[in-house]
């Protein structure tokens, strides 16, 4: 017969009947709490993790204070929770089980759940992978359509007016400076103002007033119209998934590359206007039946990617030779 086994042995009973005192006392820094705070909330469905430039703005992050007369215990801790959620997500929901889970994690490691938890969501972010899993039910908020942006437009004319009204008035500011300080005798030299105004006052009229009065009234006009008409479009849109645009300088460069695809064409430069495209060909055989129609088909068939069409007009010209001659 085999060896019987040992007898187990008596687990030693811990005395739990001392009197806080002479157990000792149990203190547990800030540190403790913040760290099980911030495991906990990334442990959490729909929060995100968050890394910023600098590390303490990480998120999530916790912050712990302790009432003074309860210090380092559980039943004075302040925890507060900053975290950064996926979008969309049921904030309340979360935030109730999130401190539901913080407070027993906490007591969990400190015996007793702290007084406060305080959750402040600073940061949305689109929605991750494990963000359905959170949802139950329809959203509460349906998802914004996406936005389209803008077509590129020029500059406005008004700039270049606007530019010219500014350095005037710092010039009469500078002036208006100079005459304060030398009539506060800081400066020396006479002043510009007064005799200006002086000189404006004691005019008279003289025929060459007319023009000066046409020609302001022409500018006034010309700067009223300047501010109030529509920019025009610098840049044509695609036919893409993505917006995207293309300049007419980019435009051209691909017809003529286009052109230059088909048999017999040796150079060919584009104008682009509003609404056609000019390519200009240079060809071995100009009169050659079916050129300008190849090389047309080509150029459209290149254009396609373009919301708004242009007319292509094809023009053949003669390639020089190497004498010179065409």
């Amino acid at each position: 017969m085999g060896e019987q086994a040992p007898p187990p042995r008596e687990l030693a009973v811990t005395d739990t009947t001392l009197d806080a005192a002479e157990r000792g006392a149990l203190i547990l820094r800030d540190r403790v709490f913040t760290r099980v705070a911030v495991a906990t909330a990334r442990s959490m469905p729909g929060v995100v993790t968050h890394r910023a430039r600098f590390a303490r703005r990480d998120l999530p992050r916790a912050t712990t204070t302790f009432d003074s007369a309860s210090r380092n215990t559980p039943e004075g801790a302040h925890v507060t929770l900053d975290l950064a959620m996926s979008w969309p997500a049921r904030v309340s929901q979360l935030t109730h089980d999130l401190r539901a889970r913080v407070s027993s994690d906490i007591a969990r490691v400190a015996g007793a759940p702290p007084r406060r938890i305080d959750i402040r969501v600073t940061m949305f972010t689109g929605a991750g992978a494990e963000h359905a899993a959170t949802l139950d039910g329809p959203e509460e908020h349906p998802p914004h359509p996406a936005t389209v942006p803008r077509d590129p437009l020029s500059a406005p004319a008004a700039r270049y007016f606007a530019l010219a009204v500014g350095a005037v008035l710092i010039v009469l500011g500078a002036i208006g400076i100079r005459d304060y300080l030398i009539v506060r005798e800081i400066l020396p030299g006479d002043v510009w103002i007064t005799p200006a105004l002086d000189a404006v006052l004691a005019a008279v009229w003289h025929p060459w007033m007319y023009a000066v009065a046409g020609t302001t009234l022409v500018i006034g006009v010309f700067c009223l119209l300047a501010a109030v008409l529509p920019r025009r479009k610098t840049h044509r849109r695609l036919t893409t998934a993505d917006p995207a645009w293309m300049r007419p300088t980019d435009i051209a460069r691909r017809c003529s590359a286009l052109a230059r695809e088909v048999s017999g064409v040796t150079s060919a430069r584009t104008e682009v206007t509003r609404k056609r495209a000019t390519v200009t060909v240079m060809a071995l055989n100009p009169g050659a039946p079916g050129l300008a129609q190849a090389v047309k088909d080509r150029v459209t068939s290149g254009l396609d990617l373009l919301e708004s069409p242009l007319q292509v007009k094809v023009r053949l010209r003669p390639a020089l030779k190497r004498g010179g001659t065409r």
